[in-house]
């Protein structure tokens, strides 16, 4: 992996557990699983 492609994914996730932390936590859960299943969606699909 391309180390701009590491950042890049890298504040990706801390823009998702910045917004995470702003929800009460049961939310902030639904949310991350939602955004995981989005993103591996993502990567199979360009496959």
């Amino acid at each position: 992996m391309p180390e701009n492609k590491v950042g890049k994914w890298r504040d990706e996730c801390l823009k998702v557990f910045h917004s995470l932390s702003e929800m009460p936590f049961n939310v902030a859960i639904e949310n991350y699983k939602k955004y995981i299943t989005r993103k591996l969606k993502e990567r199979t699909e360009k496959k």
